[in-house]
């Protein structure tokens, strides 16, 4: 998995919990607000520069 730190892609090790309907949850790795990159991965390597084209806002956390 890749997150976006400024303008730069950084390799972010995961874990995944439950998956429904193409979401999947990220139960540890990730803190809130931090971007994921879902697109273009075969492209990326931890600390190249990227640009945001085309941002989608979070999705609400689930609280159980």
């Amino acid at each position: 998995m890749f997150k976006l730190v400024g303008e730069r892609a950084v390799r972010q090790e995961v874990t995944l919990g439950e998956s429904e309907r193409g979401r999947v949850e990220i139960v540890r790795g990730l803190k809130d607000g931090d971007w994921l990159i879902v697109d273009q991965l075969s492209l990326l390597k931890s600390g190249i520069r990227v640009r945001v084209g085309n941002p989608q806002p979070p999705v609400e956390r689930r609280r159980d």
